[in-house]
């Protein structure tokens, strides 16, 4: 799995232990060959049922080639799958604070997250103001954070992200979308190589407000973020209305397309990636990815989760 001598650090959190975290790990690292050197931290319990190619490390010396090198985080006492406890969304943190210690300690890291329980993490003490990953690792590195999910032929990012939607309009300024967008153009061109992106602004209302009809955000936040941002030479489209912009990405329109709030835009594109899509987050100084589906703890424990997104975050 590693080639002696290589300097990429790839840190995979184990997610919520009662979830399918540990099984799409393993079954994407069983057939996977990468020159990166790959660590994975989370509960070895709920890796056991699923391989015994564990190695458990404490150090990254005692790294073993063709295994699956492991963290313990050792905080649950037992694990059921599908049925979350303090202790295992306790364990979730807990791998994202290592990894994150180990991603300021060393260079060329990247952090690819299996999926958490939010609900579980926001009921310990400590962390009741956590919101997601983003937002965790956007705190964690003194970042301004962009989450975005790419997928073959669309990819989409959200302004706001895990916010109650009566907070959205508040939540919008000039400045900030102005931010957003200039870091999304930047990305698209470094990662994606992408020379001259072309972005979609979302409207927060419908028909983008009919002018002031059906709300003035349009008017009075919108419209004057995208005329300052065009005087920087980006090309970005707005606002339009989010009933009509996928049609017109899907056959090329726009790179991107950057919506007001969290499922303004991840219904649609869950529709069609919920098997394969990837989570990103820009602005960080790491990489950091993830799948763009939950625990499924329907499923948990039962061998039949799918671990096509998980393999796209990590490849």
């Amino acid at each position: 799995m590693w080639k002696k001598g290589s300097d990429r650090l790839v840190i995979i959190t184990g997610g919520e232990p009662a979830g399918i975290g540990s099984e799409i790990i393993v079954k994407t690292l069983h057939r996977l060959y990468t020159s990166a050197k790959i660590i994975v931290i989370g509960e070895k319990k709920a890796f056991d049922p699923f391989t015994d190619r564990i190695n458990l490390i404490e150090t990254l010396d005692k790294y073993k080639q063709g295994h699956i090198n492991l963290i313990n985080t050792g905080l649950c006492k037992k694990i059921r799958f599908g049925k979350p406890t303090e202790e295992s969304s306790l364990a979730a943190i807990k791998a994202l604070d290592i990894a994150i210690s180990y991603a300021k300690k060393f260079k060329k890291v990247a952090i690819v997250t299996a999926p958490i329980y939010k609900a579980g993490i926001m009921s310990i003490n400590g962390y009741k103001n956590f919101t997601g990953h983003t937002e965790y690792l956007a705190e964690a590195f003194k970042s301004d954070a962009l989450m975005m999910f790419y997928g073959k032929k669309l990819k989409v990012a959200t302004l706001t992200t895990h916010i109650p939607l009566r907070q959205v309009p508040d939540s919008i300024n000039v400045e900030d979308i102005e931010k957003k967008v200039i870091l999304a153009h930047s990305s698209l061109k470094k990662f994606f190589k992408i020379s001259y992106p072309k972005i979609a602004l979302l409207s927060l209302n419908p028909h983008a407000g009919e002018n002031g009809k059906i709300g003035d955000e349009e008017t009075k936040i919108i419209t004057p973020a995208l005329e300052r941002i065009r005087k920087k030479k980006i090309k970005v489209f707005g606002p339009l209305p989010a009933d009509s912009v996928f049609h017109r990405a899907l056959k090329g329109a726009f790179d991107l397309i950057i919506g007001i709030y969290h499922d303004q835009v991840l219904g649609f594109f869950k529709a069609l990636y919920f098997d394969s899509g990837v989570n990103v987050t820009l602005g960080l100084p790491i990489i950091r990815t993830s799948p763009d589906h939950g625990t499924a703890f329907d499923i948990a424990g039962k061998g039949i989760a799918k671990e096509k997104s998980f393999e796209k975050a990590l490849t």
